[in-house]
């Protein structure tokens, strides 16, 4: 596609986390004599963003020998060695029973603190860690888990990344590749798939079960060993870029997937708010005396969170009336093709459970997906800008998928009425996807060619409003008129006209303007509007300015409907986005 003839007009980062070399496993007794150092080099600081520890004796012993395992093989397994920080000593272990896998997670491990009545074990101490600069085998698997087996060779295998055990009899409830650790592909949120049973804390996560691990620290059991994930990241706004360019750069590199919502793949912190099996992360948008959160559910989902008030009757009737539209437009979309392009209704969570219309510190959220990364104000085009034919097309096609959204309101006889771009969201860039939000202003029209009585002032943005809002009675046209100045916006470089007043209305808002001046300067507003419009007509058919001008026809019979103008050669000819299909990465390929 030519888009110039088509449009018309002639380093690394190092992330800031903690450089120790040791991970100060849990309890465990020291000999208190002489350290015994390890027959392998020196070790150098791991760039991780989590860390798995062991907790209890069996995992300490199996870590140990596994240890040994690795520090004794070929150089080739190295590979292994990536994945786990050793200490440079052996610790002494003393232990007065043959098995060491009772303590639960309330209690203490009993081997590391009884007096010894056993001799003594020398092991190894240490973690496994989590690196988005250590390559993994199959990426678009993640970090496999469990057990590997010694042969005669003494050489391992298994497929796995992080070994938990060697095959030994005691340790038998560990099997070979048992889980695998991954981040969700939208919310970047680090889960865990039980490829056999395993579990998180006191819940069982069944095989072919996956949830996240969206606590800043955890317990997880692997058969009789048990082990603490906790996240290494500092939560300081120089940690925390720095960690979103390197996921950045691993979705990119080796998923072939676009960054994921930075709005969500933060790794957890201390602080992090629980609602239920929701935990609100970062502030999404800001609305009159509200917010909007993203939220990760436990099994990754994510969606946008926002506060409703209940400050006194108005605020709740306000609120409850804003719930009750966003739930009729949900299920009037329900079954539509072009719903996932309109926001959608998910759940309203009053977590006291106090339906007190009056009590002013209650906390009550509308809950709805998709979370948009952010809105179209990031996407206003200067003239400065390059125009990128890649980003040109990318942007066209979230046109196309408005349009869609406003076919699919249209379809069900709701009118939007405040179109801006404010309003309407990105929830990807690759693959595309936009979503309109902020419904809260729609109305439903009584019959399909009803028309809602004016009252000017009171909806809809000044440069975005159509003439008809503020001058007779309006329907569905004006959706058109909005989004095709929008459009006309973030393709073109500019609003098609800029005033700080609304040239459509018949008579001035300030009443101590002077009736002349108005006429005159409403008179100037209008004729300029015609002459760019007369401009954009004047294009060929096939081209964007083409489109735009049925777009913003000031008549609003003769102005396109979503439908025609997605028929229009501009949007006909762009293919429908599908999400990208997973491809192996650049570095590795997948086994």
């Amino acid at each position: 596609m030519d888009l110039s003839a088509f449009l018309g007009f002639g380093g690394d980062t190092e992330p800031n986390t903690p450089q120790d070399t040791g991970s100060g496993a849990e309890a465990v007794q020291s000999s208190g004599g002489a350290r015994e150092e390890a027959p392998v080099e020196a070790l150098r600081p791991k760039h991780d963003f989590a860390r798995l520890t062991p907790l209890n004796g069996d995992a300490r012993l199996a870590f140990s020998e596994v240890c040994d395992a690795v520090m004794n093989q070929f150089k080739g397994y190295q590979y292994h060695r990536d994945f786990m920080i050793i200490d440079d000593h052996q610790d002494s272990f003393r232990s007065s029973s043959p098995s060491f896998s009772s303590a639960t997670d309330t209690e203490p491990d009993v081997a590391a603190i009884v007096p010894p009545t056993s001799s003594s074990t020398k092991i190894w101490t240490g973690c496994y860690i989590f690196s988005l600069k250590t390559p993994l085998e199959r990426h678009l698997v993640g970090w496999r888990a469990g057990r590997a087996a010694a042969d005669e060779f003494k050489t391992l295998s298994g497929g796995v990344d992080l070994i938990l055990s060697l095959n030994k009899a005691e340790q038998g409830g560990v099997r070979r590749n048992h889980a695998a650790f991954s981040f969700d592909r939208q919310s970047g949120v680090f889960c865990v798939t039980a490829n056999r049973s395993m579990a998180i804390g006191d819940s069982e996560l069944k095989r072919g079960t996956r949830k996240a691990l969206d606590k800043h620290s955890q317990i997880l059991h692997f058969g009789p060993l048990r082990y603490r994930l906790h996240y290494t990241v500092q939560h300081t706004p120089e940690a925390m870029l720095n960690h979103q360019v390197q996921l950045t750069a691993y979705f990119q590199e080796y998923l072939n997937a676009d960054a994921p919502n930075p709005l969500t793949s933060a790794t957890p912190s201390e602080v992090d708010t629980k609602i239920g099996e929701w935990t609100l992360r970062e502030v999404a948008g800001k609305g009159h005396k509200t917010l909007v959160h993203a939220a990760s559910y436990s099994d990754g989902t994510i969606a946008a969170f926002k506060r409703l008030s209940f400050d006194d009757q108005a605020a709740t009737n306000k609120s409850l009336a804003e719930v009750q539209l966003y739930k009729a437009i949900t299920t009037g979309l329900s079954s539509h093709p072009d719903a996932r392009y309109v926001m959608q209704y998910k759940d309203f969570i009053d977590p006291k459970g106090l339906y007190d219309y009056f009590n002013k510190s209650r906390e009550v959220y509308l809950v709805w997906v998709p979370l948009a990364q952010h809105d179209w104000r990031e996407l206003i085009y200067t003239p400065s800008q390059p125009q990128d034919p890649q980003e040109v097309r990318k942007r066209l096609t979230f046109l196309k998928q408005m349009l869609k959204a406003v076919a699919a309101l249209h379809s069900i006889d709701y009118v939007h009425r405040d179109i801006k771009p404010a309003n309407l969201g990105v929830v990807s860039h690759d693959p595309p996807q936009a979503v309109m939000l902020d419904l809260e202003r729609a109305v439903r029209l009584p019959s399909h060619d009803h028309q809602i009585p004016t009252q000017p002032g009171t909806c809809g943005t000044i440069g975005y409003l159509a003439p008809e809002m503020e001058r007779s009675s309006y329907s569905k046209p004006v959706d058109i008129w909005s989004l095709g100045c929008v459009a006309h916006e973030i393709l073109l470089g500019a609003l098609p006209w800029k005033r700080a007043w609304n040239p459509w209305r018949d008579w001035p808002a300030n009443p101590d303007l002077n009736t002349e001046v108005f006429t005159r300067l409403k008179t100037d507003a209008r004729r300029v509007h015609h002459n760019h419009w007369q401009q954009l007509a004047a294009s060929p058919s096939h081209t964007l300015p083409n489109l735009l001008s049925r777009m913003l026809d000031s008549v609003p019979e003769a102005r396109c409907t979503a439908d025609q103008a997605l028929g229009h050669h501009v949007m006909s000819a762009l293919p429908d986005v599908s999400a990208r299909e997973p491809q192996v990465g650049s570095k590795r390929q997948a086994q």
